[in-house]
């Protein structure tokens, strides 16, 4: 079975207590997507840029969901402007981590991109030198 990150803002449903963003539409696109790339015989990693929207901090972990692994990255509180500044460069500073240890040059990546999360896009395209669909 052949691997392939995808890098989305998702939660799975029973994750709730988190309270990370998730929308219900992209979510529906989202798990569509997956089920292709499954029945395609792709194992699929996704990489979550959801950040919780509680006031409270929580740890990074992987949820198996299927065949697939969802990787959620630690989280800081919410609060106000400077809160959710700090919250965003915890998360970023995550996902770039995770980006730089775990993509090869030349690895298909996809992304289900918006304005917040172009920086990846360009780390990936620039950097990395990954085959990434957009």
């Amino acid at each position: 079975m052949k691997k392939i990150k995808y890098i989305v803002s998702y939660d799975v449903k029973s994750n709730h207590k988190e309270n990370r963003v998730n929308v219900l539409a992209s979510s529906n696109k989202i798990d569509y997507i997956v089920t292709v790339l499954n029945d395609l015989n792709y194992q699929v990693d996704l990489i979550s840029t959801s950040q919780t929207l509680n006031k409270k901090c929580y740890p990074g972990k992987e949820i198996k969901v299927g065949q697939n692994v969802l990787h959620l990255f630690p989280t800081t509180w919410r609060g106000g402007v400077f809160l959710k500044c700090i919250n965003a460069a915890v998360m970023r500073l995550n996902i770039w981590k995770y980006l730089r240890k775990n993509v090869s040059s030349g690895e298909k990546v996809i992304i289900y991109h918006s304005a917040g999360n172009m920086w990846i896009l360009d780390y990936l395209k620039k950097h990395k030198k990954a085959y990434v669909i957009e």
